[in-house]
């Protein structure tokens, strides 16, 4: 399980207007250009939030910025997910405006026809040691964007750059794109598992995932291993305060949050 809940803030949805008509990835966006002056769009994405502790947070204080975003934009709790509720399923939906039998990624563990083999992206640490954890490494770092979700179902990212505009993903779980990036593994963890040091990848012309891409270069204390390399809430803000700061934040970006899920699997959503 891994609900994924999205504070849709409409006030900075200057240009852009969702088309019920349409899937849920082709906003319909004038054509302005790359560099356009109007409001960039954020999408935050917090994995594992719910409405109700988000809302005993809230009356207890302990989400103030949560509660600023939802005074000044529109909050709508009465989401339906996609099925299966698996993150990369759902990020796929999120991201492609289909379900699972169009973009092709149906959950966190799946049975590969073609390959004839288990597909595994990381169902937990205790899972993960007892299979081949280098395969599941490549299956969830190249082969979830490079080959298995659908080729004929485009992301946003591929959308926006087809219409000149430019787009950022940071610690997204799904980023392709039309701009080819580099991912770099930690040196001593790929003499030590015999995986590559470098993955060619497509994403977005902004494109951070933990340690293997990032855009500011002082991030040693947020890429540690005992911080999932990266893959946290530290890192994913760092990032997006980077852009910020260097004027560089694009027209739309997914901002992922990650580690509330941790705590949700480990604890319970309160």
């Amino acid at each position: 399980m891994a609900l994924t809940a999205m504070m849709g803030v409409c006030v900075l949805l200057t240009g852009c207007k969702a088309d019920s008509g349409k899937q849920i990835n082709q906003l319909s966006i004038q054509s302005e250009p790359a560099h356009q002056t109007g409001k960039p769009i954020v999408l935050l994405v917090i994995d594992s939030l719910m409405d109700k502790p988000l809302r005993k947070s809230i009356q207890e204080g302990n989400a103030p910025a949560l509660h600023y975003l939802i005074q000044n934009g529109k909050y709508e709790p009465k989401m339906i997910s996609s099925f299966p509720t698996m993150s990369v399923t759902i990020d796929s939906t999120l991201l492609t405006g289909v379900y699972a039998d169009k973009h092709h990624v149906p959950g966190l563990v799946w049975f590969d026809s073609n390959e004839k083999r288990m597909i595994f992206y990381g169902n937990g640490a205790k899972e993960a040691l007892k299979i081949d954890q280098p395969q599941v490494f490549i299956d969830a770092i190249y082969q979830l964007n490079q080959v298995h979700l659908n080729k004929q179902t485009k992301t946003i990212h591929e959308e926006l750059a087809d219409k000149g505009k430019e787009s950022a993903s940071i610690n997204g779980v799904i980023f392709r794109g039309n701009t080819e990036h580099t991912l770099r593994l930690p040196q001593w963890i790929a003499k030590s598992s015999g995986l590559p040091e470098q993955t060619k990848v497509t994403g977005p012309k902004w494109l951070s995932y933990a340690t293997l891409a990032q855009q500011d270069p002082a991030h040693n204390p947020n890429t540690r291993p005992w911080k999932k390399f990266g893959m946290n809430d530290d890192f994913s803000a760092q990032e997006m305060v980077y852009l910020i700061k260097q004027k560089q934040l694009p027209p739309f970006t997914l901002l992922y949050f990650p580690s509330n899920d941790n705590f949700v699997h480990r604890k319970g959503p309160d």
